[in-house]
């Protein structure tokens, strides 16, 4: 009876080793493994998109560029002359802000998509005038920047121009 008892314990602690080896099998190939698996899925997911947006921004700069050579064409060189641009990815468009000094001690500034070439914005004022004084300033939230929309919006001043382009060139 000892033997059979001794034999007894010994296979239910061999049974329960089997056990607990399958119970720690089955967490780590259908709990972690499956999570392990998709967490390194996503990271390479946001690794390409990571890159995707870098692509986007570095064709958003080539564009700028040939738009800005584009624009300036036949423009005498002033002090003033420059531009920015960047790719909005919430909406998937290169925008490029302008500035252009017009050599009567004037500047304008126009913002557009750097690709289709819609305007969204313009300002142009005098620097004796001063920011707060411009003689043009039009806003187009649906970037036709021909004035013939119904929503344009004519701006008092700088700030309100700055504050129009803000999420255009920071999304």
């Amino acid at each position: 009876m000892k033997n059979f008892l001794k034999d007894s314990w010994f296979k239910i602690i061999i049974a329960i080793a089997i056990l607990i080896v399958a119970v720690s099998a089955g967490y780590y190939f259908f709990v972690y493994l499956p999570k392990y698996q998709e967490e390194g899925l996503l990271e390479q997911k946001n690794e390409r998109a990571n890159n995707s947006n870098f692509s986007n921004q570095e064709k958003c700069a080539e564009d700028s560029a040939k738009f800005f050579d584009k624009y300036m064409q036949g423009s005498a060189k002033n002090i003033g002359d420059g531009y920015n641009s960047h790719y909005n990815k919430s909406l998937n468009k290169c925008f490029i802000e302008l500035s252009q000094g017009l050599g009567n001690n004037s500047i304008s500034y126009v913002l557009e998509d750097a690709i289709e070439g819609t305007e969204y914005a313009e300002i142009e004022f005098s620097m004796i005038a001063g920011e707060d004084n411009p003689g043009l300033c039009t806003l187009y939230p649906n970037g036709t920047g021909d004035g013939t929309d119904s929503i344009s919006k004519k701006c008092v001043n700088k700030s309100e121009f700055d504050t129009f382009v803000r999420p255009y060139m920071e999304n």
